[in-house]
């Protein structure tokens, strides 16, 4: 057996454990033309070309600090792979290999363990449908020191056992009930009364449920754009109406078991569900109804899950199979390694939400719950960096980060995974103190933050100083005018618990 990688040199004369030399831009060609030659038999060909704008590139990145341990390792996918190979060694003249991980699916990977302190090279290949392997890649080499903080991924046998057999599954536990309901008659009790008002308001005028039409002759995008625009985000509202408004009578009746709550819900859900899953709210025809589409459903689903009969479990079931599967066909593999799309970047928790509800009922589910596991542990944030920042502003920041605290709480509630140890995570709430802190009245830089101030992020930053504890953020959230919970059913699911200690940011570095 193998005790390390074989030590080479690169062109460039650095030491590395790859197999084979990496020859010079003048040979590389000859070696090229050499493989395309290569008779039937060989070994296949890897693909390692650098990253090109757009992709995510090879993680962790060569020569630098990990900010996790241990990291997650993205690789260039290699379109004819069965499977990959993940080896990690220690980068010493031994080089013995700490870690192995083979038959991997996915062209990204996180250990279950840390690895601990020190200077490391990994390396990967694959094997092709016929089960020949490929070369072994160049070895990359990496750090994990004391600033790298521990935030393993449980293997997925591990981690998908986690999810609770029955239901609910969704930002609560079946054990988790009698807190929540005791919470909607005490400190919560405000919140609640919003949500039974918005309950009564549907009991009296339910919304359609025809299905919505698709584009008409004069409603066609770059000639009629107000007419397109109209039915195009006019399919959204319908889909948030009709299966939100399920989602959110589902939740009532949850927390209060009033029987009427659950009949509209049921009836909205169901209606819903003879839409056309490939239509006018489709993903492929209008992502901006499809997605919320799969995690509304999800959640009345979930939530209205012992209410159901089991013949109109497998109705919801049927129609969800189609819409996950073509939501995980959209993402996987290729979001890994090209994450910067900005649809997809609300999709891939989306479809980890819905997985989860859908566990052990709908075939692919738990592909797609790890899926979305492996995005978040190895490829996301991709618009910022760890210290908190996002590079598209504070507007965009406000809506992508408070949508993936959905995805927060169900890493909680299912999985037992505490999301904000993630290094960005753990310094979100950082962007908003400096760029726009109480009493700041311009919205910094970026698409649509002319005007945004402290309380514009509010409701969010809310969220983030409960959720992670601290003390500057919670500062922050009372000297913008105090605790400004989201409404309805997040309110109740995301802000929960109670404010923490308020400590003022006097001596945090100055951002100048």
């Amino acid at each position: 057996m193998r005790k390390g990688f074989p030590m080479t040199r690169d062109a460039e004369g650095r030491r590395n454990g790859a197999r084979i030399l990496v020859p010079a831009t003048g040979l590389l060609l000859a070696a090229v033309a050499l493989a395309l030659a290569a008779p039937a038999g060989r070994a296949p060909r890897l693909d390692e070309r650098p990253a090109r704008p757009g992709e995510w590139g090879f993680r962790p990145r060569p020569g630098t600090v990990s900010p996790t341990d241990p990291p997650g390792f993205v690789w260039r996918p290699q379109q004819a792979a069965a499977g990959y190979d993940l080896e990690v060694a220690r980068d010493s003249a031994r080089g013995k290999i700490v870690y192995r991980a083979a038959g991997l699916r996915l062209c990204a990977h996180c250990p279950p363990s840390p690895l601990g302190a020190g200077r490391y090279r990994w390396r990967f290949r694959y094997r092709d449908r016929a089960g020949q392997a490929s070369p072994w890649s160049t070895a990359r080499a990496f750090t994990i020191d004391a600033s790298s903080r521990p935030f393993p991924l449980p293997t997925r046998k591990e981690v998908l056992a986690r999810i609770p057999a029955g239901h609910p599954r969704l930002f609560l536990r079946p054990e988790d009930l009698p807190r929540v309901r005791a919470l909607a008659k005490g400190r919560l009790a405000g919140t609640w009364r919003g949500i039974a008002s918005a309950c009564e308001k549907l009991l009296r005028d339910p919304p359609s449920i025809e299905e919505p039409a698709k584009y008409g002759p004069g409603e066609v995008r770059g000639k009629n754009d107000d007419a397109w625009r109209k039915r195009w985000w006019g399919n959204r509202r319908r889909v948030l109406e009709v299966v939100d408004g399920a989602a959110t009578l589902a939740f009532a009746h949850l927390v209060s078991g009033d029987a009427r709550y659950a009949r509209l819900a049921k009836r909205l859900l169901l209606g819903a569900c003879s839409w056309d899953p490939r239509g006018a709210t489709g993903l492929a025809y209008n992502d901006e109804a499809g997605m919320p589409f799969a995690w509304a459903a999800a959640r009345a689903y979930d939530w209205l899950h012992d209410s159901l009969t089991e013949r109109e479990r497998g109705t919801v079931r049927r129609v969800m199979a189609v819409r996950l599967a073509d939501l995980y066909g959209r993402l996987a593999p290729h979001h890994l390694w090209r994450p910067y799309e900005s649809h997809a970047n609300r999709a891939w928790h989306w479809l980890g939400e819905a997985a989860v509800a859908f566990h052990g009922e709908i075939e692919g589910a738990d592909d797609a719950a790890w899926f979305a596991l492996n995005v978040f542990f190895c490829a996301f944030p991709v618009w910022s960096d760890d210290a908190g920042g996002w590079h598209e502003g504070i507007a965009y920041w406000n809506s992508y980060v408070g949508r993936v605290t959905a995805w927060l709480a169900v890493l909680r509630s299912a999985f037992g995974i505490d999301g904000y140890r993630k290094p960005y995570f753990s310094r979100a709430g950082d962007f908003p103190l400096y760029v726009i802190p109480p009493g700041e009245r311009m919205g910094g830089f970026g698409d649509l933050t002319l005007g945004l101030n402290a309380r514009s992020v509010l409701p969010l930053m809310t969220v983030l100083a409960r959720a992670a504890k601290n003390p500057y953020w919670q500062w922050y959230v009372e000297a913008a005018g105090g605790p400004r919970r989201p409404r309805g059913v997040r309110g109740v699911l995301r802000a929960a618990g109670p404010g923490g200690e308020a400590r003022p940011p006097a001596g945090l570095p100055s951002a100048v």
